[in-house]
């Protein structure tokens, strides 16, 4: 696990245009150390608190110590995937953060089979930065007046 900034409970901070994100606590989950990074860095230019990992233990553990708001997690990993995680997840009815699939299966089936499994949004590899964090201001904007909204 690697730890990219010292988190420090939740800041309610107002956003900014240059700093969508700001105030927003990110896990990034991939198990390649290049997308985790260019992930986490796209997501800290932004305005976010990330911390990354690159397994879906170390995502589970991380979950546990730490009010996340949001978890971006690829879906093809060896051991277990993203898949499973989102399955894992979903069983926790009052899971106080989105969780956001970031994977190369591009097609309307893989979307839905995302969706299916728990995943609340779904961006395809390679992703532009800005198309990234419209879709995860319309999540966490979407899911702070459902039953995933924050306490």
């Amino acid at each position: 696990m690697t730890q990219r900034s010292v988190l420090v409970g939740r800041r309610k901070e107002s956003t900014s245009c240059a700093k969508p994100l700001a105030g927003v606590s990110a896990l990034v989950l991939d198990d390649d150390a290049d997308a985790r990074e260019l992930l986490a860095t796209e997501l800290d230019r932004r305005g976010a608190t990330t911390k990354i990992v690159g397994s879906v233990e170390e995502a589970v553990q991380a979950l546990a110590t730490f009010p996340y708001d949001l978890l971006v997690s690829d879906i093809g990993m060896p051991i277990e995937d993203g898949y499973s995680l989102a399955r894992r997840l979903r069983l926790s009815h009052d899971r106080p953060y989105v969780v956001l699939a970031l994977t190369s299966q591009s097609t309307n089936e893989d979307r839905q089979a995302a969706m299916a499994a728990g995943f609340d949004g779904h961006v395809t590899k390679p992703f532009h930065p800005d198309s990234l964090v419209a879709e995860v201001t319309a999540l966490l904007r979407n899911a702070a007046g459902s039953t995933l909204s924050r306490p």
